[in-house]
């Protein structure tokens, strides 16, 4: 039971030590919240009731409140790392979280500042107050919460982009979060987000991080026997850039691209490869970025590549690929073993948009190039008569996100969408390329770069001048290109590459989202081995 203390006085000394502005703010609040109460349960503890309905509802537990959230606590799984309280209410849910070992964070995000006036005038709350475990997000904007939690489980290296993945966590909602509707509405929109997102990066990280760490360990030579891609960044300018993907339609087309290529940069996601390869075409750049193996089918049976076709690749690609390749460009995937990499070349290999789809790096490319144009060709987004080109060999995987199976498999359960086509009409397509498509435009209207659609089937995409490739390749300048294969690669002396322990823990970033101590410590060992 409650003393009569004067619990507020010694409460809001202790936050004005840590924090100072919310202890200001709260010595100001009005303790009087209109239909709500504080009444004395069966048990003797306090609890709130809400007194402008009919009949007065609890907001918590009439009988004993304080044994009602003590049993909630101990219920959550031993696995749970992380508390978000959406309410504190009088602050029973508080003393027994913080009494668990094994949760690293309690979040506690009330809108009511009066309710919490409430608890610290009724309760003793230093230990709670100062335990750095703790975090109050009271009475504001409830992005500022779902803003600190992306913060605090941003596993990314790179300042520029985002990986959050939260820890196990528990949501418990104390009814006190909902007197504030709009409130609450506001973090329900930003949180569903969070969720989403951190669960889609676990799951990716969880099914990669291995083979990504084993990739990239053995990609390391031909990292540094390669030039950073931004070197590219500026080189088409005055130029015109063809971005061929494997799409269906590309078999229609592909024959015209021989009198483009000594006119245009021609860049070839890697399964449109043998199709270029079949009519004689050499492109400038292929790319490569998927880690599986299947992605090596691609170049099946390929006796030699010319040395003038250079490879874009990113360092999780299965090793296999960039041997292939005399010339190669690295570009960055943000991953740990890689920026440890750049830091101690003292370079940065330079950043590609990747969004579910290889085509989305070619296009990302062409505009870091500063060509005055890119055509596009081979870029359905849709199904035609088949969902690649005739001369991509079946490989169950087509990116990080999706696989054939599933793409086909969607077809047939009648998963379909159906959105404008090239030239008119109606195309199929299904939400994962719809996702592609949706990038596309709205990359092109961010750009200022023009854009032609000359896929001559599949989706139509808005932001794009739809052209025949006859009719957009027609007027080409002849020869106003470099040979990029001839572009210096990266300067790797006096390179120290000793491995301690600072380095190990931050190769080890992203593995860390999603990985045990144990599971880390046996890793750790595998990187020193390898290295």
């Amino acid at each position: 039971m409650t003393e009569n203390k004067n619990y507020l006085a010694l409460n809001l000394e202790t936050l004005f030590h840590v924090k100072p502005d919310l202890a200001r703010i709260i010595s100001q609040t009005n303790f009087n919240i209109e239909g709500i109460a504080v009444a004395k349960s069966d048990s003797g503890w306090p609890f709130l009731l809400q007194t402008n309905v009919n009949p007065h509802r609890p907001l918590e537990n009439k009988v004993d409140p304080r044994l009602e959230a003590k049993n909630a606590i101990a219920s959550l799984n031993e696995k749970i790392r992380l508390v978000i309280l959406k309410g504190c209410g009088l602050g029973y849910l508080l003393k027994p979280a913080q009494a668990r070992k094994n949760i690293e964070r309690i979040v506690c995000v009330e809108p009511t500042l009066a309710i919490f006036a409430l608890m610290l005038s009724l309760f003793d709350m230093r230990r709670v107050i100062l335990d750095k475990r703790v975090e109050f997000y009271l009475g504001t904007d409830a992005a500022k919460a779902v803003s600190a939690l992306k913060l605090n489980y941003d596993f990314n290296t790179d300042k520029s982009a985002s990986l959050v993945v939260l820890p196990p966590y528990s949501v418990i909602r104390h009814p006190t979060f909902g007197i504030d509707l709009e409130f609450e509405r506001q973090f329900e929109e930003e949180w569903s987000i969070l969720k989403i997102t951190s669960e889609r990066n676990r799951v990716t990280l969880s099914t990669f991080t291995d083979l990504w760490r084993k990739n990239i360990i053995a990609n390391i030579p031909a990292m540094l026997d390669s030039a950073p891609v931004s070197s590219l960044f500026g080189k088409g300018r005055g130029t015109v850039g063809i971005l061929v993907g494997a799409g269906p339609s590309l078999d229609k087309n592909v024959d015209k691209l021989i009198a483009a290529q000594e006119s245009a940069y021609i860049v070839a996601v890697d399964s449109a490869y043998r199709t270029l390869l079949a009519y004689g075409i050499v492109p400038d750049i292929v790319i490569a970025v998927d880690a599986t193996a299947e992605n090596v089918k691609d170049f099946d049976g390929i006796r030699k590549i010319p040395d003038e076709v250079s490879l874009v690749m990113v360092p999780v690609v299965d090793p296999r690929i960039p041997k292939m390749f005399k010339s190669r460009f690295t570009a960055s995937y943000g991953h740990p073993i890689q920026k440890w990499l750049e830091k101690r070349l003292k370079i940065e290999f330079g950043s590609l948009l990747i969004s579910g789809s290889v085509s989305t790096i070619g296009f990302d490319l062409l505009r870091k190039m500063q060509v005055d144009k890119i055509i596009l060709v081979g870029m359905d987004m849709a199904f035609g008569n088949n969902t690649h080109t005739k001369g991509f060999l079946r490989a169950d995987t087509v990116s990080r996100f999706s696989t054939l199976e599933r793409i086909e498999s969607s077809r047939e359960k009648g998963e379909t969408l159906r959105v404008l086509g090239w030239g008119g009409g109606e195309a199929e397509t299904n939400i994962i390329m719809s996702r592609w498509l949706e990038w596309f435009q709205r990359e092109i209207k961010k750009s200022r770069v023009n854009v032609i659609n000359a896929t001559e089937g599949g989706a139509s995409i808005f932001g794009a001048n739809e052209m025949k490739l006859e009719d957009a390749i027609r007027d080409l300048k002849k020869n106003p290109k470099r040979n990029l294969s001839k572009i210096q690669n990266i300067d790797k002396r006096n390179c120290d590459f000793d491995v301690g322990e600072e380095d190990l823990e931050f190769m080890l970033k992203w593995e860390s989202a999603v990985k045990s101590k144990e599971e880390l410590d046996g890793v750790r060992h595998s990187i020193i081995r390898l290295l």
